[in-house]
């Protein structure tokens, strides 16, 4: 079968030695994740650069209506928040962001699900990044983290492409 990490949604998590980016960088992160339904509360299967016990700069998870959404947390506070079109409980899937620029897209399974192109004075991560959890206290995961490979620079799409059927094969998914 294949292998995945299996978070209980109420205190398991995995922290970074240090983030894998500033968000000023160009940057992408790939993840398989499978959930069974719905949360009654969001969660973040992967925090990947986190500015502070009370802040983030950027955040992946799901929604309380099953949507993945992905977020870019501004230095003023602004937020650039995109999420996917449907539910996507009850299946592994391949999530995908990447930042080029002031251009942050969320893709789900090869599929652009959102985009956005405000320009942000980004938040300065100063600590770990979260595989699980929020920040290692909060919004923990409830399913099966798959495999995560990210980045710092710029990915062409051909590449992206490449990698999410990577991540794919390994989670269980056709891209």
């Amino acid at each position: 079968g294949k292998y995945w990490w299996q978070f209980d949604g109420s205190n398991d998590y995995l922290a970074l030695s240090a983030p894998l980016f500033q968000m000023s960088d160009d940057h992408w992160v790939i993840t398989g994740i499978n959930f069974a339904t719905a949360p009654a509360s969001p969660q973040a299967f992967m925090s990947p650069s986190h500015a502070n016990a009370s802040d983030h700069a950027a955040l992946l998870g799901i929604d309380t209506s099953g949507k993945i959404f992905a977020e870019w947390k501004a230095v003023t506070g602004g937020l650039v928040y995109l999420t996917s079109a449907a539910n996507k409980a009850g299946a592994p899937c391949v999530v995908s962001t990447f930042k080029t620029g002031n251009t942050k897209i969320l893709r789900v399974n090869g599929v652009q699900e959102g985009v956005n192109s405000t320009p942000q004075t980004v938040t300065t991560a100063s600590t770990v990044g979260y595989i699980g959890s929020y920040d290692g206290a909060s919004l923990y995961f409830g399913g099966a983290s798959h495999a995560s490979i990210g980045g710092k620079g710029t990915i062409t799409p051909s590449d992206l492409l490449t990698l999410e059927r990577f991540v794919g094969q390994m989670s269980g998914v056709s891209i």
